[in-house]
């Protein structure tokens, strides 16, 4: 019989070296499934990620004052297999999932957690499109460079057909953004019509060439519109600020026959500024 001898130090190496690696790998398992279980507890499981139901919402157009038309779940397309009490659940899987709300445009909504078809409880806001063509009858008096603005016999006043409409939604405080100074450089004017939002209201310097067509342009992209009176300035004799300028020291006759010549070189615009 032959017997090995071992250096010494060798086999206790030799053990700790196995340990090391079998409790490093269960180390390893154990974290990894402690992570997965962790995950899902955390983040929900990723199966249930995805849409349980499949819908199509056929978009609603809404009428011309702005409320939506009468309408019918026939119009909402739910496959055969969702055609069950347990819809909104499996809408909505997820507790505390934000309330959806309606959906912009269209008479189809969420409420709760049930798929309905009521009409909006608020006014649906205006949608971008084209101010209505100016002058409207009734809202205009020969003036000495064209068409000044007066008050129609019904009451309807040039800045109630004019403006931009508008619906408030909600109590937040509102920001108006108005763009002046357009009319003198047709590249400036241009960009200022065509890329800012519509909800931007532009004015218009008067003294600008083809003003008219500048605000006919502005209002059929969106804008409200403003036409600028000039003001006197406080130094006067550094700022020029055109022929028709309104003076504080001016008689009344004059300015009124100023502000008569400023007011009729457009229509279509629904204030004035300074």
């Amino acid at each position: 019989m032959v017997m090995g001898v071992w250096p010494a130090g060798a086999l206790a190496r030799r053990s700790v070296r196995g340990v090391n690696h079998f409790l490093l790998s269960g180390f390893a398992s154990v974290a990894a499934l402690a992570a997965a279980i962790a995950t899902v507890q955390f983040y929900g499981d990723p199966a249930d990620v995805g849409p349980r139901v499949l819908i199509q919402l056929d978009h609603v157009a809404l009428a011309a004052n702005g409320e939506a038309p009468e309408t019918s779940l026939a119009q909402v397309l739910v496959p055969p297999d969702a055609q069950s009490a347990g819809l909104e659940e499996r809408l909505w899987p997820a507790e505390g999932y934000p309330e959806p709300s309606l959906l912009p445009g269209s008479a189809l909504g969420v409420a709760g957690e049930r798929l309905s078809a009521a009409a909006p409880a608020k006014p649906a806001p205006p949608r971008a499109g084209p101010l209505v063509k100016a002058p409207l009858a009734g809202l205009t008096a020969p003036g000495p460079k064209g068409l000044l603005p007066i008050i129609r016999k019904d009451g309807l006043s040039p800045f109630q057909a004019y403006r931009r409409p508008y619906v408030r939604q909600g109590t937040q405080p509102r920001i108006a953004l108005v763009v002046s100074g357009l009319g003198f450089s047709e590249e400036v004017t241009k960009r200022a019509i065509e890329d800012l939002p519509p909800e931007v209201t532009l004015s218009f310097v008067p003294y600008a060439g083809g003003l008219q067509r500048w605000i006919d342009l502005a209002r059929s992209k969106g804008h409200e519109v403003l036409l600028e009176l000039p003001m006197e300035p406080f130094d006067a004799a550094a700022v020029d600020t055109g022929p028709q300028t309104l003076l504080a020291q001016a008689p009344a006759p004059e300015n009124i026959a100023r502000l008569d010549d400023l007011l009729s070189r457009a229509v279509g615009y629904a204030g004035v500024t300074n």
